[in-house]
């Protein structure tokens, strides 16, 4: 058994003893039994006084809010330990460590079984917060993690030789699968995150990373955003490109490239092994597995394109050097607007020096990628027309290319974005008339495109949130039938489901967040308000009291209500379930509004409530709190 550990269950049982009595407590619980104790992990920086210091420290019984326990302070009044009983059982399950101060780090029992399962540093400490799920003193997860902390980390698992360590940090099937990345590319990634322990058995043998090798700190570029229809993924992908570590060797800067970082919820991870750099062996190798430029070849593979003549490398070059400095939302719309000319400006000569169509083709998507992106945020307001000469030009030159539909579709989101924003008022129903007439063409023109799925799903949403329900039925009906092997055409189904309900027993069932599946047939005899719901979601924090209110009141007569949550993964729910007070069940699995649960029923946008009375039928599909208010208590009453 660890040190550590066995000193954690010491002061359990001192504590368990010791409350019984707080005149006696401070008098059992010296500074120099307290200050003996350690982090349950490593690589955490907190305040330990000299020998000849710990005289001068004093032990305090506290009783705050979150419980009761005691704090060590410091010569000078300072906390230096703080450990407490969050939920008066007499038993320690925090233990909190400070540095100047502050606490930087926390152990954590939050099942209460007197073993440490949670590790988090907070403040100055740090962002992360890991999760040891077997609770052997070893991280098998990590809640939240910042890029930087996972940079450091790696680089300390190899100076270790720590393979559990660098597995944490790395992304897993299950990761891949959430964030619906393409199987090819999740296929690649997981070849590259595979065989850990020969991997680093590579660079500990080249003793390039040693126990005097020292960390100097982190070196990346900003993060980017990959869009869902660009085709990698299901969903925008929040992705670190080339991330470096710089380490110091007997006075000698080093490079690790520690590569691509994914975003998976608040958890940055690992997308690829790191790499010693050789600094004199030319310029490191532009993109990882995700943020490459790529496309698929008739087998599926990925291809990446080539720059062969110098023209093409230094144009990469200056691509990767302007893009390290891209400006931010704070430095102004004339500084956004000139980086994405510059930008455009760079991968357009980049199309017209590709070798090949297919080449051609990928640089042209990321051009026109770029400037739809930029576009839409308000920050390259030429950039309408300049997607219109590329529509053009397409259509005069090459009138076959699959190139037109993808450019003629992002010119025309562009466009609707921008005007949007500078239309009056009382000019709205005009330009949604235009949007939705577009829209419509742009299907008729182009039907067997991805591109038109989306856009026919925008049509029936579109048509739905206006009330205009045959309209948007007609729609889902051609999307379900045209697109069904997509995702969008699921949802549609989904959609047509959900708009027939009414007066139907509704058949649902899905994953809790407590594991066991809840299935709605259980509440029969009862009646059941379904409710779709996200952290991120505004409507649905402000309709919450009015939620809470109902359930307090009605359902010791009989009313349940049964969340189901779309956030993208459950990384964080249980907390903000237990701080909000939403005690009712909740189903939740992986994948926002396309998880299973919420492709089901076409769900648009949380919030979202069906009413069902006691015999499982649903009253009504598109609920409202005031609705809710009227039904419950008259369906209680029958």
């Amino acid at each position: 058994m660890p040190a550590s550990f066995r000193s954690i269950i010491l002061l359990i049982t001192i504590f368990s003893v010791c409350t019984a009595n707080s005149t006696s407590f401070a008098q059992e619980v010296t500074p120099e039994i307290v200050l003996k104790y350690n982090p349950r992990q490593k690589y955490v920086e907190f305040d330990t006084p000299s020998q000849s210091e710990v005289a001068n420290c004093t032990v305090q019984v506290i009783q705050e809010k979150s419980g009761s326990g005691w704090i060590v302070l410091g010569p000078q009044g300072e906390t230096l330990r703080k450990f407490m009983d969050t939920n008066g059982d007499n038993t320690v399950d925090r233990w909190s460590y400070f540095r100047g101060g502050i606490e930087v780090y926390r152990d954590q029992d939050s099942n209460n079984n007197k073993k440490v399962d949670q590790s988090r540093w907070i403040n100055t400490g740090g962002t992360r917060w890991g999760i040891d799920q077997n609770e052997d003193g070893t991280i098998d997860s990590w809640r939240q993690i910042s890029v930087e902390e996972v940079c450091e980390l790696a680089f300390y698992s190899l100076k270790t030789g720590d393979t559990k360590l660098l597995q944490s940090l790395m992304v897993t099937s299950a990761d891949l699968q959430g964030l619906g990345i393409r199987t090819d590319l999740a296929r690649e990634i997981l070849e590259q995150t595979s065989n850990l322990e020969r991997k680093m058995q590579t660079i500990t043998s080249s003793k390039a990373i040693n126990k005097s090798t020292v960390w100097l700190r982190y070196d990346a570029g900003l993060p980017g955003t990959i869009p869902g229809d660009e085709g990698k993924a299901k969903q925008d992908l929040q992705v670190y490109e080339n991330t470096r570590a710089l380490m110091e060797n007997d006075g000698q800067v080093d490079l690790l490239q520690i590569g691509e970082l994914v975003l998976v919820g608040k958890t940055w991870k690992l997308a690829s092994f790191p790499q010693l750099i050789d600094q004199n062996s030319g310029p490191i190798e532009f993109g990882g597995v995700l943020l490459r430029p790529s496309q698929s070849t008739s087998e599926g593979e990925v291809m990446a394109p080539t720059a062969s003549s110098a023209e093409a490398r230094e144009l990469l070059d200056q691509l990767q050097k302007l893009d390290e400095k891209s400006p931010r939302l704070e430095d102004g719309v004339e500084a956004l607007g000139t980086y994405n000319k510059r930008r455009a400006d760079i991968l357009q000569k980049l199309v017209s020096l590709s070798e090949t169509p297919e080449e051609r083709e990928l640089w042209m998507k990321q051009l026109v990628d770029g400037i739809t992106a930029a576009v839409q945020i308000g920050a390259y307001a030429e950039g309408v027309q300049r997607l219109k000469g590329f529509e053009d030009s397409l259509k005069s030159r090459s009138p076959e290319s699959d190139l037109i539909p993808y450019v003629t579709y992002r010119r025309l989101t562009s466009e609707y974005s921008q005007r949007a924003t500078s239309t009056p008022t009382e000019e709205q129903e005009d330009l949604q008339k235009w949007w939705m007439s577009s829209l419509e063409q742009f299907v008729g023109r182009y039907p067997k495109t991805e591109e038109a799925a989306d856009a026919a799903f925008q049509i029936a949403s579109s048509y739905e949130i206006s009330g205009r329900t045959d309209e948007a039925k007609t729609w889902y009906r051609r999307i379900a039938s045209s697109y069904e092997k997509t995702i969008l055409g699921q949802k549609a189904a989904g959609a047509l489901k959900r708009m027939g309900l009414e007066g139907q027993v509704l058949e649902f069932s899905g994953k809790t967040l407590t594991g066991p599946t809840l299935d709605l047939s259980r509440y029969r005899g009862r009646v059941v308000v379904v409710t779709y719901w996200a952290t991120w979601s505004r409507p649905f924090l402000e309709e919450l009291p009015q939620l809470q209110a109902l359930s307090k009141e009605y359902r010791s007569k009989g009313f349940e209500i049964v969340g189901v949550n779309v956030d993208l993964v459950s990384d964080g729910l249980a907390e903000f379930v237990k701080e909000n007070e939403m005690p009712w069940p909740h189903i939740h699995e992986e994948g926002g509004l396309d998880s299973p649960p919420a492709v089901k029923l076409g769900i648009l946008m949380p919030p979202a409530m069906i009413l069902i009375d006691q015999k499982g039928k649903v009253v009504s599909a598109a609920a409202t709190i005031e609705l809710l208010k009227e039904q419950v208590p008259a369906l209680l009453n029958k």
